[in-house]
């Protein structure tokens, strides 16, 4: 029985000797090195490098190309703005230069139909006198009175003025705003209007007033050569009084392009 105990314990310790022996070398061969595996790790890291410095390298001159194409751009879009601002000039500068010729044109006009009228005038006038019968047919009482008494160009001018030919399509919208503004003024219940005549390039109202001492026809003429329609370069107003000196109306004479 002890012979029997002793060989079991024997051939246990041999059995634990060899699996040792095998563990070991197994551990050993594991973690040994390896020529073969460096170099095959190190061609991977070769073969991942490379392509990588590449990438990058690729990029970045990528990334200079991109930066000068900004950059051209950028002066491209410059230029872009910089010749569009000339061209809004430019266009600015026909459309002022188109509107310059479309108003010269306007002005040439009224300027030729002004020389025709003062050519039909001279011709009407030529040797003629005006007698205080035709100042009384022209003039209503109380405007004749003054009429009569002037002298000099101030009498030329309203004589002149009864033989001027008429622009009756100019002539009635000029006489249309001139009675509009008077009428709807706030003081309109001061005045009455008892004569407004346009012809050619000259126009007359003569307005009776009430309270003179407010001047309702001077203030209201006064803010009407205000209205942009009023384009008359010249005018005249004289108070027209009666024999106790007291102002009972007031005549307007003025003259300006037929625009």
């Amino acid at each position: 029985m002890e012979l029997y105990l002793n060989f079991k314990h024997f051939f246990s310790a041999i059995f634990g000797g060899v699996i040792c022996i095998v563990y070991f070398t197994f551990i050993s061969e594991s973690y040994s090195p390896n020529p073969q595996n460096d170099n095959t790790q190190q061609e991977h890291v070769t073969q991942t490098t490379v392509p990588l410095c590449n990438s990058l390298a690729s990029k970045s001159e990528s990334l200079k190309k991109d930066s000068l194409e900004a950059e051209k751009i950028s002066e491209l879009e410059a230029t872009v703005m910089h010749l569009q601002s000339v061209v809004e000039s430019l266009e600015y500068r026909l459309e002022l230069k188109e509107t310059i010729k479309t108003e010269l044109a306007k002005v040439n006009t009224a300027v030729d139909k002004i020389n025709k009228a003062r050519e039909q005038i001279d011709t009407a006038l030529q040797g003629a006198e005006w007698s205080e019968a035709e100042i009384e047919e022209a003039y209503p009482a109380p405007f004749d009175r003054y009429v009569k008494k002037t002298k000099g160009t101030l009498r030329e001018d309203y004589q002149s003025f009864q033989v001027e030919p008429t622009n009756h399509e100019w002539a009635f919208d000029m006489e249309a705003k001139i009675r509009d503004f008077f009428t709807l003024h706030e003081m309109a219940y001061l005045v009455e209007i008892n004569i407004l005549e346009c012809k050619t390039y000259r126009c007359q109202i003569g307005v009776l007033v009430s309270e003179p001492e407010k001047k309702p026809g001077k203030r209201i003429f006064d803010q009407m050569t205000l209205e942009p329609w009023f384009i008359f370069q010249t005018h005249s107003r004289v108070s027209i009084l009666d024999n106790n000196i007291k102002t009972v109306g007031v005549l307007f004479f003025f003259e300006g392009l037929p625009l």
